[in-house]
């Protein structure tokens, strides 16, 4: 992931693992960390996504970090890795290629075929990936169904492919943030990878 990072002119950042303002969404970050120096004392909280500062450096940055989430009782969750990409003047189209190159260079870090299988379910990485508009389904669903009920109605259709899709195009009501598209303001650019009716991260541009 690194090497085709880099020939892409990405630059690798390293940001700080204390965070005064955690990222991550809605992930729980850990209980505050008060560190002391000799000229401050503050409370600070183990970052739960590499995000916040990241967002501060040049037009392509990406880190691959520690993060800390609180879990509860689940064990083995509290600490992982994750990457994070981010890249100015790109819309999701870019993006989407990105993600499939991502797929096929960690296949061939680890070995893989593209044409593998998961608890017996056959899987075919080989980009182009496929892709599955939210238009069509909000007019599959009627015309009342919108913003979360029209979510929670489309997860089945989502779960019924396994091959890796895109699920482009969400309603603006799901992700209030997202750029609208110019065709039709009422739906966004948003894509959400669906392989074997698991989702992976969510970019969306803004």
């Amino acid at each position: 992931m690194r090497g085709l990072l880099d020939e892409r002119d990405f630059l690798d950042v390293d940001t700080p693992v204390l965070q005064e303002v955690p990222g991550g969404g809605h992930a729980r970050p850990l209980s505050p960390i008060t560190t002391r120096s000799t000229a401050t004392c503050s409370s600070d909280r183990a970052g739960a996504a590499p995000e916040t500062t990241a967002r501060l450096w040049l037009e392509r940055v990406y880190e691959i970090g520690r993060c800390f989430r609180n879990e509860g009782r689940r064990l083995g969750t509290t600490r992982s890795h994750a990457a994070r990409v981010l890249q100015a003047y790109a819309d999701y189209d870019d993006v989407m290629r990105l993600v499939e190159d991502l797929f096929v260079v960690a296949a061939m870090a680890a070995g893989r075929p593209l044409e593998t299988s998961y608890q017996g379910e056959a899987v075919d990485l080989t980009p182009p990936f496929g892709a599955s508009g939210w238009r069509p389904r909000a007019r599959a669903h009627g015309k009342h169904a919108v913003g979360e009920e029209l979510n929670e109605r489309s997860r089945s259709t989502s779960s019924a492919t396994p091959q890796p899709t895109f699920v482009i195009d969400y309603p603006v009501e799901i992700s209030p943030l997202a750029r609208p598209r110019e065709d039709d303001p009422r739906f966004v650019e948003r894509f959400e990878l669906i392989i074997l009716a698991a989702s992976t991260p969510t970019p969306s541009p803004s």
